[in-house]
């Protein structure tokens, strides 16, 4: 991801079959991304959330936008073996030097929607932003149920202790996918490097609180059909070759519902290997002139998403009533 461009995902996440983001955001979800001093660590590098807020990103037919906005930063030493002289070649040279390329980031709660925009050169990825998430969900996790076990333990004189695992099964482990949000541009470059295409597939993600989720699971049952495939499952294969300009159109529409992993397997013009997927196929924008100041950038940024929507490029923001009751709600604490 180069700087100053702007990428789209989808974070879904979900607490077992019943419950998603916004059943626990104000216990878990907001502090895995306001408390800053949880920290991910890699290696010799860490990785934190800074400067995160709870805003108010604008109206959509009249009812509120809320976001969870803030930096994710990526804090590393970069350590030098050797330079190069011109007279003398390859030297060894030693040095060090800290680091902490960040990213800007908005997790927009009407739609979970995530817009992920690069700061800085070699700003931490998308999938790097995914696994710290994860992390510190499953902390807050955690803390929520040591909370939530003394509390009703206290609360239940005379009556039979709650175990952990029973709590456990009530409040499942948090499990988070962020899924990139493809373009049509990326998607039609990315098909035509191919020579033949010999299998399709799709991996289709349950999503969070959405009035598009049928939508994505008939999109994935009905639009493969035309791309001729000798099965039709969650794999598509021909191994002859499938139809190139349907399995554009496959992968552009399955793709909309913007919940589906997609791997597209063949082999190149000069016949070698090749594999596309969700990376290639992503929809980014570049920003010029982004402002500098989080207000203002958070402003710019969704402004730019809610051109894209208006142009059916990426999903709005309609959501159903219960997540515009539970937004409504969340407005309270900013």
């Amino acid at each position: 991801m180069r700087q100053h461009d702007l990428s789209f995902a989808n974070f879904v996440l979900r607490f077992g079959p019943d419950e998603v983001l916004l059943d626990y955001v104000e216990e878990i979800v907001l502090p895995a991304f306001l408390n800053e001093e949880h920290i991910r660590t890699y290696g010799d590098t860490e990785f934190r959330f800074y400067n995160t807020k709870l805003r108010r990103l604008g109206t959509h037919d009249g009812d509120p936008v809320l976001g969870v906005t803030g930096h994710f930063v990526k804090d590393m030493k970069l350590r030098r073996q050797q330079i190069f002289v011109e007279s003398r070649g390859l030297v060894a040279n030693t040095a060090e030097i800290e680091s902490a390329p960040s990213s800007f980031f908005i997790l927009i709660l009407n739609n979970h929607r995530l817009l992920y925009f690069a700061e800085t050169a070699a700003a931490p990825t998308l999938e790097s932003f995914g696994a710290t998430a994860e992390q510190f969900l499953r902390a807050e996790w955690h803390r929520y149920l040591r909370e939530r076990l003394e509390h009703e333990n206290v609360t239940r004189r005379g009556v039979e202790r709650i175990t952990t695992k029973q709590l456990r099964q009530r409040i499942p482990t948090p499990v988070l996918e962020v899924v990139r949000v493809a373009g049509k541009d990326a998607i039609t470059d990315s098909i035509g490097r191919f020579g033949k295409i010999t299998q399709l597939r799709f991996k289709l993600i349950e999503p969070n609180d959405e009035t598009d989720a049928a939508e994505a699971v008939s999109a994935l049952e009905s639009s493969l059909r035309p791309t001729e495939p000798t099965r039709l499952e969650v794999v598509v294969s021909g191994p002859k070759g499938l139809n190139k300009a349907e399995v554009e159109r496959a992968v552009g529409e399955v793709s909309e519902g913007q919940n589906t992993e997609i791997v597209v397997d063949g082999e190149d013009k000069e016949g070698l290997k090749m594999k596309a997927d969700n990376n290639e196929f992503a929809l980014s924008l570049p920003i010029e002139d982004a402002p500098k100041e989080d207000p203002e950038l958070a402003d710019a940024l969704f402004k730019e998403y809610e051109k894209l929507a208006g142009e059916a490029k990426v999903k709005g923001l309609n959501a159903i009533d219960k997540v515009k009751q539970k937004v409504r709600q969340l407005v309270q604490r900013i």
